[in-house]
């Protein structure tokens, strides 16, 4: 093996460039409209139907941390529970479908104001 072999093997690769996948993409897209709804919510009155509340509370809890992963606070702690039973309520969905939902939630509840 000579010289010129040996600086053949050592010249820099070149290096392909990828696009990125669309799912990626997406993923990006829909935080970013998820945060966005965050902020919305933050506008919403108080005044607004309670089953809405808890409906925005569980979707956001299984988008921000998933499965439900606290125990069942009973029914004494009316509040608590109200709570733990919306979250409860969406544990099948994924954290991107929650996102999507919560979107789609917001937009219903601003349009009704």
């Amino acid at each position: 093996m000579g010289l010129e072999d040996e600086s053949q093997k050592m010249s820099p690769a070149v290096v392909e460039t990828k696009e990125i996948p669309d799912s990626v993409n997406h993923a990006d897209k829909l935080e970013e409209e998820f945060q966005k709804a965050v902020q919305e919510a933050k506008d919403i009155p108080d005044s607004i139907d309670h089953m809405d509340k808890l409906t925005l509370y569980g979707l956001f809890k299984t988008a921000t941390v998933g499965k439900c992963n606290i125990e069942d606070p009973g029914m004494l702690n009316i509040t608590a529970n109200a709570k733990y039973r919306a979250w409860k309520l969406f544990e099948g969905k994924t954290k991107d479908e929650a996102k999507a939902e919560y979107i789609t939630k917001i937009t219903q509840i601003r349009e009704d104001l």
